[in-house]
């Protein structure tokens, strides 16, 4: 009887360490799954993150481009204001010369034609060069 017994105890002991051993594998399982659900979700997420950052690196670049094109564009402007600045200084100072080795009070007594012409066409000259200037597509002054 005693062998009855023990045989007992050992398919008890048995059967409870299959059952612990299938609890276990399906804990186990179920949290393997529950895990790898949760991967696949931050998986797709990261993509739609790396999708979103591409798209956002590529209208930064896009917009990179565009600035740098406008800033050469801007260079350029520049340079030709600086250019006909450059021109309208000289201008002035070649007509102060001009005024200050002349007197223009007697002269223009004697002949008022001749100045007045000369003065219109010189004030057109200077309000043509401001214009350049500023901007406005004038022919070359």
């Amino acid at each position: 009887m005693f062998g009855l017994q023990l045989k007992v105890v050992f398919a008890g002991v048995i059967g409870l360490l299959l059952l612990g051993m299938l609890g276990t594998a399906y804990w186990h399982y179920t949290r393997t799954v529950a895990e790898n659900r949760a991967l696949l979700a931050e998986k797709a997420t990261l993509e739609t993150a790396i999708d979103t950052q591409s798209l956002t690196i590529t209208a930064q670049r896009d917009a990179i481009d565009g600035w740098e094109e406008h800033s050469r564009e801007l260079v350029r402007q520049m340079e030709t204001l600086q250019r006909v600045g450059e021109e309208a200084r000289t201008e002035t100072r070649r007509l102060n010369e001009l005024f200050r080795s002349h007197n223009l009070g007697a002269l223009a007594a004697r002949r008022p034609g001749l100045i007045e012409d000369r003065v219109q066409r010189g004030a057109d000259r200077i309000g043509c060069l401001l214009e350049q200037a500023s901007g406005a597509d004038r022919p070359d002054c």
